[in-house]
């Protein structure tokens, strides 16, 4: 069987733009498992694959978040890592969280890699070897990011940056020998809220991730 631990943000934990604003008693905060994208791999990969689903709203991948304890990525990332030996692929897909720290795409570049670096480290793995890792860059925050309950912790300039940062993690990836791929390619962030994936991304690119996986494992 084959081990695989996906290290995320809230689209990863599967957060649901409709109920981001909390004014629709209908809409539940968190999506279905089955709408999930980390639990639809898992159904599209089969018996042979374990997914372990590590997504936390608020995540960020090494910037500090004041208001909220345990969200920064590079200091939660190896006591997770361990708990869940062994692990053949590292799944990264974070940075939304980072632009709201950030004074341009480049910290959230210095951010990523910062992590990276731990999780390449093989003191990190302990008993293990460093596992192949994909890193996915998040689609872009969507626009118009104003009328989004979001709007304020994340504003036009947040935006602008997020649009930047895909082909610096595709940098990452070939500096570090990574895997990589653009989830902005093939989805966009709900014009709902700005911020989260629908339901149908989450399919869209769970679809996606399993080609890759197939690919790389």
């Amino acid at each position: 069987m084959k081990h695989i631990l996906i290290y995320g943000d809230s689209n990863t934990f599967g957060c649901n733009p409709a109920a981001s604003d909390g004014k629709d008693p209908n809409e539940n905060l968190r999506y279905e498992p089955e709408n999930r994208w980390p639990y639809i791999l898992r159904d599209k990969l089969g018996v042979d694959y374990e997914v372990i689903d590590e997504g936390l709203p608020g995540r960020t991948a090494a910037l500090d978040e004041p208001f909220k304890p345990f969200r920064k990525g590079t200091g939660t990332f190896v006591a997770i890592a361990q708990s869940h030996y062994p692990v053949d692929l590292l799944i990264f897909l974070l940075g939304v969280n980072d632009l709201k720290f950030a004074f341009h795409e480049q910290d959230v570049q210095k951010s990523m890699e910062a992590l990276l670096q731990i999780a390449m480290n093989p003191f990190t793995w302990d008993r293990q070897s460093v596992p192949k890792i994909l890193l996915i860059a998040p689609p872009a925050l969507a626009d118009p990011i104003r009328e989004s309950c979001f709007y304020g912790m994340f504003r036009e300039e947040h935006v602008a940056m997020s649009k930047k940062v895909a082909p610096l993690y595709k940098d990452l990836a070939e500096e570090y020998g990574c895997e990589f791929m653009d989830a902005g390619t093939i989805i966009e962030a709900s014009p709902i809220d700005c911020v989260h994936f629908t339901r149908e991304g989450h399919h869209v690119l769970a679809e996606a991730v399993e080609k890759r996986i197939r690919e790389i494992l």
